[in-house]
């Protein structure tokens, strides 16, 4: 097959979804979860900061509760769009919320690395786990 050919096709097939009225949709869900999270994270995370501070005696739970509270805005951003990608799931089929599935899977992915980073205490063990996932 030809390069140009592969090309074509990736092309149309991308000119297809975006122009089709649910690849807007999904696009807008994105950034409408982004927003949101954004916006939530913002009021909760100096509460969670406040009840955070009154930990004592367990370093390792304080450590995993601040790397949390950090991310606050991923945590509400994955939960928004698994809510979304639900329903859009259940109003328009599996393959309507393909984009937004995939932006879960990353976003997931990327909260993942981030928190198991900076558990870990060991600089070169941390920096393995990151490359490795």
């Amino acid at each position: 097959m030809d390069y140009r050919s592969l090309l074509a096709q990736i092309e149309s097939g991308l000119d297809q979804f975006f122009w089709e009225r649910w690849g807007f949709y999904q696009i807008g869900l994105i950034a409408t979860a982004f927003l949101i999270s954004t916006l939530l994270a913002r009021r909760l995370e100096p509460t969670i900061e406040a009840r955070a501070r009154t930990i004592r005696g367990n370093p390792d739970l304080l450590r995993l509760v601040i790397a949390l509270m950090r991310r606050t805005r991923w945590l509400l951003f994955i939960a928004s769009l698994s809510l979304f990608a639900t329903l859009v799931r259940q109003s328009g089929g599996p393959l309507h919320a393909w984009l937004i599935s995939k932006a879960l899977v990353l976003a997931t992915a990327w909260l993942i690395v981030s928190v198991l980073t900076r558990i870990i205490r060991n600089r070169s063990m941390a920096r393995l786990v990151a490359i490795a996932v």
